[in-house]
């Protein structure tokens, strides 16, 4: 054994713990780490101790082996973790950093030679990937469900529309609104289009309530069997080209929930056409999609001047 070099390592020690100390009295804007943390446990502030701790752990990792701070820092985690484990004893363990103190102590990283890297918080972060990962799939798969009930909805509310089925409208309207309150907040652009959606169907609600209320209505639902009859057999060119000039038309006048309700009629005369029509489907909605993107973009630019405005 070489006793000069580790006499050597000692003073080393003792030079760099005695600046510490000199560091921490001068600077009174920094707590000594140890002191910070019994401050924190005794105000049973587990959050902050198990920050602290972490920030802790990970300044020892990045500390080269053969640096002789990185012992100083094991020796302080040390007395951290004896102390953390007489407040735990009394306070619980059933919270985030009795469940570290506790991997830590079982996993047995302390015990022997020093180790270059203490993995607690590491094997923390890749539980909680997995969780995230696992919630990400269920929130898609529930995304997925409710995308395709919407689609149904969206398609009973515009056969209802044109049955003047207004109790149906109704019903579905409401379903409809469950199904938005429901949607998973992370799909922010998607559950935009399902409230713009249920915008656009409020507007046909509105329209056909009033139409109902005049004298003399007729029950269309004959005219309305026929006419499904035919758009089943043929989708006509110029419902389509109708429909997106009455789409221009709406955007002109700033009528945006109205353009909205023509968007979701064309994308059901569409979904009507036979599956032989795969391609000029795609082609349809595809155009549609842009259609409903320009709407989208008139009317954010409407807003915010209105917002210039109101500033």
């Amino acid at each position: 054994m070489n006793y000069n070099n580790e006499l050597s390592r000692f003073y080393e020690k003792d030079i760099i713990e005695f600046l510490e100390s000199i560091r921490y009295k001068n600077n009174k804007n920094e707590k000594n780490v140890f002191g910070a943390m019994k401050e924190f446990l005794s105000e049973h502030d587990i959050k902050k101790a198990d920050s602290l701790f972490e920030e802790l752990i990970n300044e020892y990792n990045e500390i080269p082996k053969e640096d002789v701070y990185k012992e100083i820092l094991y020796n302080r985690i040390s007395d951290i973790i004896d102390y953390s484990v007489k407040f735990l004893d009394s306070f619980g363990w059933d919270n985030s950093y009795g469940e570290i103190i506790s991997k830590l102590i079982n996993s047995k990283e302390l015990e022997g030679m020093i180790p270059d890297i203490i993995t607690v918080y590491e094997s923390r972060k890749a539980e909680q990937a997995k969780e995230m990962v696992e919630k990400s799939e269920k929130d898609y798969k529930h995304k997925n469900y409710l995308d395709k009930k919407i689609q149904e909805i969206n398609n009973i509310m515009f056969i209802n529309i044109r049955k003047k089925d207004l109790k149906g409208s109704i019903k579905a309207y409401k379903l409809l609104k469950a199904y938005f309150e429901e949607y998973p907040s992370k799909f922010k652009s998607e559950k935009q289009n399902v409230y713009s959606d249920l915008l656009a169907h409020y507007v046909q609600i509105q329209k056909l309530k009033k139409e109902l209320s005049r004298p003399n209505v007729k029950n269309h639902a004959e005219d309305f069997k026929r006419s499904d009859v035919v758009r089943k057999k043929y989708l006509k060119l110029e419902d389509v080209n109708a429909g997106i000039n009455s789409i221009k038309q709406h955007v002109k006048k700033k009528e945006f929930k109205e353009a909205k309700a023509e968007i979701i009629n064309l994308k059901h005369l569409v979904s009507k056409m036979p599956d032989d029509y795969k391609h000029l489907k795609q082609m349809l909605n595809s155009k549609i999609n842009i259609i409903n993107q320009r709407v989208e973009f008139a009317k954010n630019i409407v807003k915010k001047r209105m917002m210039r405005v109101g500033e």
